[in-house]
């Protein structure tokens, strides 16, 4: 048993992987933090991972703060956001 806890292989509930994968992939001023690595969206990325739900899940799941990518992951395997409603008209 400490050899699963100890190799990061935690499982986590379904409704923490959703937040998680929120945060990666449809939230914009989290990708654009991530993707720029400097600027307003990387600091407001930086201040909102205390506050926001979807960014503690993020950290919790893949082991690194919001404004980093996980550990292996190119920014081109990352799904764009989802276009607002208003965009879509």
């Amino acid at each position: 048993m400490a050899e699963d806890s100890a190799s990061g292989s935690e499982k986590f509930d379904e409704k923490t992987l959703k937040k998680a994968e929120k945060c990666l992939s449809q939230c914009d001023s989290c990708v654009k933090g991530r993707d720029r690595g400097e600027g307003f969206y990387y600091v407001i990325t930086k201040l909102c991972r205390k506050l926001c739900g979807r960014c503690r899940a993020y950290e919790k799941v893949y082991g690194v703060p919001a404004q980093e990518l996980p550990p292996g992951m190119d920014p081109k395997d990352i799904a764009p956001p989802e276009k607002a409603w208003h965009e879509k008209l």
